[in-house]
């Protein structure tokens, strides 16, 4: 790694679930996608042929294997997610998969899940929970909560975007985050 990341959840939920997600997907198809209304002074990031925006503000990490970009440097920051995925798996097997390891590492409870409509995605499925997170100082726990995308672009390849931030921390900001993502 190139750089220091305090964010527990970074080290435990986006590497656990971006390698879990990337080594397990395998769907396909897609539609015309349409332009999300972006903010003034957010940053737009590209993965392939895939953009996403973010506030300004936010830092971008590459370090993980997905682009991976913080609200902040605290270990209680919010961050959001993106990593395609050459061959992926049915998308709800991917989601079970990923709350199935959440589970397991924080007692992740789910708060949604299920087939959601996404502008260029031929299908796409939503993984939402809040899990308990260890504090990066040792001191305790604290709740998060993550909001997943799963998605089969019209190549057959896969898209998996995701915000994640301590549960009060968990706002519209993120919300605008996934819903700027556009696909080819």
């Amino acid at each position: 790694m190139t750089k220091e990341m305090p964010l527990t959840f970074t080290r435990g939920a986006t590497l656990v679930g971006t390698l879990v997600l990337g080594a397990l997907l395998t769907s396909c198809g897609t539609t015309g996608p349409a332009e999300p209304d972006v903010p003034d002074g957010w940053t737009t990031h590209t993965v392939g042929d895939v953009t996403f925006s973010t506030p300004g503000t936010w830092e971008v990490d590459e370090s993980e294997g997905a682009l991976v970009v913080r609200r902040g440097s605290d270990a209680t920051d919010a961050m959001a997610s993106v990593v395609l995925v050459p061959e992926p798996r049915p998308l709800q097997v991917e989601a079970d998969a990923v709350f199935a390891s959440m589970v397991a590492a924080t007692g992740a409870k789910k708060v949604a899940d299920g087939p959601v409509e996404k502008s260029g995605a031929s299908e796409a499925v939503q993984l939402e929970y809040v899990g308990d997170q260890p504090r990066a100082d040792g001191s305790g726990t604290f709740a998060a909560r993550s909001r997943w995308l799963f998605m089969t672009l019209e190549d057959g390849s896969g898209l998996i975007a995701a915000v994640t931030a301590p549960e009060e921390q968990f706002d519209e900001e993120l919300e605008t985050v996934l819903e700027s993502v556009t696909l080819p």
